[in-house]
């Protein structure tokens, strides 16, 4: 099945519709302290890192304190609000409880940097042909 949104993947999967789908380490956190019968399954491959981007745009209107922000969020006091809302930390050494993954808990899927460079345009025609409508 093919879901617009991960809360719909996970809704799904609370709900015992579907057995298992993708979706981020946090949602199933906050599912399961809700008290749903979900946990996480990190395939023995690897999981496929899924990166939240941060930066600071061109014409942004304070450099200087969007800089500032994102140094706040990457240190030690940042990583640890994140997991405080059950996201992994992306800094090794942060401390984490039993229901947050840390980054010793997942083995990161290898990418082929190379190849993905070079056939973007044929992985995103696949894409299509397998995703669309």
């Amino acid at each position: 099945m093919q879901f617009k949104a991960n809360k719909d993947v996970l809704q799904w999967i609370a709900t015992g519709e579907i057995l298992a789908g993708p979706v981020l380490d946090y949602m199933v956190t906050d599912m399961k302290k809700q008290g749903f019968p979900v946990d996480f399954v990190i395939p023995t491959e690897g999981a496929v890192a899924v990166a939240s981007p941060i930066a600071i745009l061109n014409d942004c209107k304070s450099p200087e304190l969007a800089a500032l922000f994102i140094e706040y969020t990457l240190s030690q006091e940042g990583q640890e609000l994140l997991v405080s809302m059950n996201t992994t930390p992306v800094r090794k050494g942060i401390e984490t409880p039993d229901d947050v993954l840390s980054l010793d808990d997942i083995t990161v899927m290898a990418e082929n940097k190379e190849y993905l460079s070079g056939n973007t345009s044929e992985i995103k025609e696949t894409f299509q042909s397998i995703f669309s409508e």
